[in-house]
């Protein structure tokens, strides 16, 4: 079936063939099929924006006010966390509470 990627991920589709179906819908240039038929497809793609979108939208419901305000309010707040991070540098290692290891001499 070279050439014919996307009938293949159609057959592989039918056969229950979720990880075939989406290696097919790949190579077919079907990135959105190829996310849907396999999880971690749709991992490696997530971060290249290409899958279903999670959230109220992808529920169906649509955006609201509160839910736009909610949104912008963890924005600035993961916003506000990395600022300290980059200004403050690494955290350091949390002090095992344990304390140091002893050793056979």
């Amino acid at each position: 079936m070279q050439g014919r990627d996307l009938e293949a991920a159609t057959i592989l589709a039918g056969l229950g063939d979720r990880a075939g179906q989406s290696g097919a819908a790949w190579r077919g240039g079907d990135l959105e099929q190829a996310a849907a038929a396999d999880a971690g497809t749709a991992e490696r793609l997530k971060s290249l924006g290409i899958g279903r979108p999670e959230g109220p939208a992808a529920a169906g419901d649509p955006p609201t006010l509160a839910s736009g305000r909610d949104l912008v309010e963890q924005s600035s707040s993961f916003r506000t966390a990395i600022d300290q991070l980059l200004a403050g540098g690494a955290p350091s290692p949390a002090p095992d509470p344990a304390g140091p290891a002893e050793t056979a001499d």
